[in-house]
């Protein structure tokens, strides 16, 4: 009876082995800062089951385990998640050590005094060119101007002579030249047109198709249409005693309070040729003739 007794004490006692490492693990994660916690959290955990299962009176060090563990753990998780590693520290360090270089570049450009040159002289490649090797900022815009030849300096600012940093910038404004007028436009578009001879254009008129030309003749039909259009036969080729051949078909638009062609008018035209043009005549023959927009027309 004793010897029973003796055997089922030493089993209880191996039953509560679990239960003591789990206090034991516990207690090393105290140590490590909560890294063993888990593992001692479940031993106690595990301790404590046995415990309960073979009627063991000796839960006590599996109950501490668990609550030491426990604490531990909780502890464990918010260094992981809160307390920031060496590397990041380190990598913030950097970070820090570059923002302050690059500040102190900035500070260094910001204290760096250049003197702005007279740029009267200059083209705009040539200030382009200087403001680059200077690292300066530089605006160039351009305008019209009646009395700046156009490419030159109109305008500069901050004045020649004036110190400013690279962080700063100049405004620089470049003549266009006179504005041109309606009449300006006109006179240049007339100078740009070119003679052709009939025969060229009649033979092979789509080989000239789009091409600035000048014509004088006479106007031998005039149709009016709508929104001030108009359409002509003109006789561009002056024969003896004064008879005009060689008909064009001319589509042209009245400008507003432009005067009325009429036949029989003998006028110059600038526009652009436009291939051919196919009608009916009265006797109900289909005759094929030069097409020509007209952009100007002057009565002689």
């Amino acid at each position: 009876m004793e010897n029973d007794k003796i055997v089922k004490n030493t089993e209880n006692q191996k039953k509560n082995t679990l239960g003591l490492v789990g206090f034991i693990v516990s207690i090393a994660s105290i140590v490590t800062c909560g890294f063993s916690s888990l593992p001692g959290l479940v031993l106690s955990i595990v301790g404590l089951n046995e415990s309960k299962k073979y009627n063991n009176d000796k839960k006590g060090l599996s109950i501490a385990g668990i609550v030491i563990s426990s604490i531990m753990l909780i502890i464990f998780v918010i260094i992981m998640v809160f307390v920031p590693s060496e590397e990041t520290d380190n990598q913030n360090t950097e970070s820090s050590k570059v923002n302050n270089t690059e500040k102190a570049k900035d500070n260094k450009k910001s204290k760096t005094k250049i003197e702005v040159i007279n740029f009267e002289n200059m083209d705009k490649a040539s200030i382009e060119k200087w403001c680059n090797e200077k690292g300066i900022t530089c605006g160039i815009g351009e305008q019209y101007s009646d009395t700046v030849e156009s490419g030159k300096l109109i305008s500069q600012e901050p004045k020649a002579g004036t110190k400013i940093t690279k962080v700063d910038a100049i405004t620089i404004f470049m003549s266009k030249g006179r504005e041109k007028t309606a009449e300006d436009l006109k006179n240049e578009y007339m100078a740009s047109c070119s003679d052709y001879s009939y025969k060229d254009i009649a033979r092979n008129p789509d080989n000239y198709k789009g091409s600035k030309a000048k014509f004088t003749g006479k106007v031998i039909q005039v149709s009016e249409g709508w929104f001030n259009k108009v359409v002509l036969r003109v006789d561009v080729t002056k024969g003896e005693y004064g008879i005009w051949d060689d008909t064009v078909y001319v589509n042209y638009k009245y400008s507003d309070g432009e005067s009325k062609i009429l036949e029989d008018d003998i006028i110059t035209m600038y526009g652009t040729l436009d291939g051919r043009e196919t009608y009916t005549s009265v006797l109900g023959a289909e005759i094929t003739i030069p097409r020509f927009q007209a952009k100007y027309i002057i009565i002689n």
